[in-house]
């Protein structure tokens, strides 16, 4: 077994310890006692040779230094057995980082020094802290090179090659149903390609499965699916031309992703609300994360357009009504009902007399759109309809999907709604009540198989045309201005009484 040397020198100092308390015991049970400069080896060499010829301690003069200018060696910290492994894997973790600044990659180093910080709090020896310190000035020092990550990252776009694939997937653990199923499809669809796949699951971070994928030289890879995951791959400046099968906002050329992720969705509203001239709109907004996220997205995409087109948008008005509890009171306070109410009480107290009163709403609204759930989103046409605003149009953008099952019961409670829904989801209502319980769940499973197909069907079309439009089981796929495939939503009109067979797109 190798032992460091910083286990060798712990050990060595111990030793130094035991024969100096033996020492000092020995000088204390001595009648006289006197306080020594320590001798070193130099020390002793220096000194007469009379001084050792046998003469009495008391005959020998040395010189006496006050106790306060003493140099006191602090006592070595003790560790534990798992401190002192922990110490060793600490040390490792420097020596990555060093070769890793060695071989120029800026990025590796952060990740190992932050690994080091997450990891570890025990005690490190002053050596390997001052080590660590230069780690760190070095990347201070590389912080200033704006270009630093392009310059040690060959330069590539988004090219298949389809000599080495390597794709990576969570095979085992809480998503192993939904990684095998992307696999299948992958496999389906790549039948004349040989793919290798890597486990996700059972490594303990990106940088880990990194320095195992690029031994393979790979030309070309397929995922990480969780953000977390695809966000942390981005960093690692790989220069492979990858599709991860998550959303990922800011990418590098040889970087396009692919998502099922419902915000994508805003596109298509906003290409609506665009077509159809619907000048004054209005938000209502969930309190949910899911819905705060959809209004998030709205902004930052609108706010995109009208900085490139401000004359094209400059008629448009946009408002924000949150819904942080019932949405009967939502709409009232959007349409200034509860504002016009109180004038007709604060009229019939001053006449006296009681007053038949009808709404007075606003008439300055084109289309209100919910980001709401299911059991919120119904009752926002009929609630203005009440206040005879029946003429405003309502989308409904689902701030959480419903199940089939519950979807399917409330269809007939709709009016006239346009919703934009993934086309997956409409199929899988439209048989649902063909489905026993286990056919449902393999059929959820079914989307990510045909989410695997429908990546492999980009990554071909995306090398041998600029602008592919793909039609498949999960919708449409269109090309944003990013060059990113995004899979479009269907839009279909829910009215009363409707069913499942009748919805139309």
């Amino acid at each position: 077994m190798k032992v460091s040397s910083l286990s060798v020198a712990r050990c060595q100092k111990v030793l130094v310890s035991v024969v100096l308390m033996l020492m000092s015991s020995a000088i204390f049970a001595s009648q006289q006692v006197r306080i020594y400069e320590p001798l070193t080896p130099k020390s002793v060499q220096k000194l007469p040779a009379k001084e050792y010829s046998g003469q009495p301690a008391a005959s020998v003069t040395l010189p006496v230094e006050p106790v306060s200018s003493m140099k006191v060696n602090p006592k070595p910290v003790k560790l534990s057995l798992d401190q002192q492994i922990q110490l060793i894997d600490a040390e490792i973790l420097v020596l990555k980082a060093e070769l890793a600044r060695k071989n120029g990659n800026k990025e590796q180093v952060r990740h190992y020094l932050q690994e080091l910080d997450q990891k570890y709090s025990i005690p490190l020896p002053e050596k390997m802290r001052a080590h660590i310190q230069s780690l760190r000035q070095y990347l201070q020092a590389e912080k200033t090179a704006q270009d630093d990550s392009e310059s040690n990252t060959p330069e590539s776009g988004f090219i298949f090659d389809d000599r080495k694939v390597v794709v990576l997937l969570p095979l085992s653990g809480p998503y192993e149903k939904i990684g095998k199923a992307i696999r299948h499809g992958l496999e389906v669809e790549f039948s004349t390609v040989k793919l290798t796949f890597f486990d996700t699951h059972i490594y303990e971070s990106m940088l880990q499965l990194w320095e195992l994928v690029r031994l393979y030289q790979p030309t070309f890879m397929i995922g990480p699916l969780q953000k977390e995951n695809v966000e942390a791959f981005s960093r690692l400046n790989t220069g492979v031309p990858t599709l991860y099968l998550n959303e990922l906002p800011e990418k590098k050329p040889y970087e396009r992703s692919l998502s099922l992720n419902r915000e994508n969705h805003v596109n298509a509203l906003i290409d609506q609300i665009i077509r159809n001239h619907l000048e004054s709109l209005t938000l209502l907004v969930g309190a949910s994360s899911s819905a705060q996220a959809f209004l998030s997205e709205f902004q930052r995409q609108w706010q995109a357009q009208v900085t490139q087109h401000p004359e094209q948008y400059k008629p448009y008005r946009v408002r924000v009504q949150m819904v942080p509890g019932k949405v009967d009171q939502a709409v009232g306070k959007l349409v200034n009902g509860k504002a016009s109410m109180i004038r007709k009480n604060w009229l019939q107290r001053s006449i006296g007399r009681h007053l038949f009163f009808d709404e007075r709403s606003r008439q300055d609204l084109d289309l209100v759109v919910s980001f709401l759930p299911n059991r919120q989103a119904v009752q926002v046409a009929p609630l203005l309809k009440y206040y005879h605003l029946g003429y405003v149009q309502h989308y409904w953008l689902p701030s959480e999907l419903p199940t089939s099952e519950d979807f399917q019961k409330s269809l007939h409670f709709w009016r006239n709604t346009y919703a934009f829904l993934p086309k997956y989801f409409v199929q899988s209502t439209l048989s649902s009540d063909q489905k026993s319980d286990e056919e449902s769940s393999i059929g959820e499973i079914g989307t990510f198989y045909a989410f695997g197909e429908l990546a492999a069907k980009i990554i071909v079309n995306m090398t041998t045309k600029q602008r592919p439009e793909l039609s498949s089981e999960l919708g449409e796929v269109r090309m944003t201005d990013g060059k990113d495939p995004q899979i479009q939503p269907g839009l279909y009109w829910l009215n009363k009484g409707i069913s499942p067979a009748r919805l139309s797109q």
